[in-house]
């Protein structure tokens, strides 16, 4: 079960980015009820198509894997290669790369410093919570270390302190569903973070809101809690994908964030098989997600 949670976690968070850009920068209820996967959005993909969303997630399982650790100027030189020649991405050309993740490549470029994220807060969007699911799937069963990755991994292109914190929070939250915790469990509310803001999200300040009152930015806090509020009011990964990609506004980032909880928790069994089915690269997809559980379990077995 831990191989299919794991590969549902990333499925799931392709799934979502593909699903939601259809409503992408709709307004909420602006349109008709979204039921399945259409395609098009202000990037005009066809269905099952994603954006940098997965792109960004596919760079760092890439460099996980094959650097067997966190390389920061392995990571950053895998994202270049994705902004300049389309590496990683489905279209052959990136697309759907963020403002802060743009600045930070230029700022890479310049220095050759790898934590080329800026550390102010005064916004900060949701990049590095968008591709976090690999560093669950590695590091799922080494607390120490999944804090860790998490929060650097962050800070390459999103260096504010609240954004690594919240990579953080939810790398736990999403190691604890590829575990195999209830649903009820994992989203339990969580205590003890440094930060007010991402302290105030782990507590619970979604769990009582309507979805009126859920927030559309792209800011890293507003994406998570309304990701999570999604799964929390869902009891399958379809409703909790489509719950999120229905919210309309950072549709595909919510969606993407959202499909990788429920992906880990329900496992890529639960994903409708027509979404898959058009899924792009579904097959590549599943087996880089297959050979990093593959290696976090072999590193289990070399530490006992």
């Amino acid at each position: 079960m831990i191989h299919t949670r794991a590969r549902g976690a990333m499925l799931g968070l392709a799934v979502g980015d593909a699903l939601g850009t259809t409503l992408t920068g709709r307004a909420r209820d602006s349109y008709r009820v979204l039921t399945g996967m259409l395609g098009g959005g202000p990037l005009g993909l066809s269905p099952g198509e994603w954006t940098g969303n997965t792109a960004m997630a596919l760079a760092l399982m890439d460099s996980l894997t094959f650097r067997r650790c966190l390389d920061e100027i392995d990571l950053m030189e895998r994202f270049v290669e994705w902004q300049e020649e389309g590496v990683y991405s489905c279209t052959g050309s990136a697309i759907g790369i963020g403002e802060t993740m743009q600045e930070a490549l230029a700022r890479y470029r310049q220095t050759e410093d790898p934590l080329a994220g800026l550390t102010h807060s005064e916004f900060v969007d949701n990049g590095s919570l968008v591709r976090l699911a690999p560093v669950a799937i590695r590091y799922w069963n080494d607390p120490v270390a999944l804090s860790d990755v998490a929060a650097r991994q962050s800070r390459t292109t999103h260096g504010a302190p609240e954004a690594a914190e919240a990579c953080e929070a939810f790398a736990h939250i999403l190691a604890d569903a590829i575990g195999g915790m209830e649903r009820h469990k994992v989203l339990r509310r969580r205590y003890l973070h440094n930060l007010p803001s991402v302290e105030f999200v782990m507590e619970g300040s979604w769990k009582d809101r309507s979805r009126g009152q859920l927030l559309g930015t792209n800011h890293f806090l507003h994406t998570l809690e309304a990701a999570l509020w999604c799964v929390e009011r869902s009891s399958s990964f379809e409703e909790a994908v489509l719950c999120a990609a229905n919210l309309g506004e950072q549709a595909s980032a919510t969606a993407a964030v959202a499909g990788q909880l429920a992906g880990a928790i329900y496992g890529a069994s639960a994903i409708p098989g027509d979404w898959l089915a058009c899924l792009a690269w579904r097959e590549r997809i599943a087996e880089m997600a297959a050979r990093l559980i593959e290696q976090s379990l072999t590193s289990m077995t070399t530490s006992q």
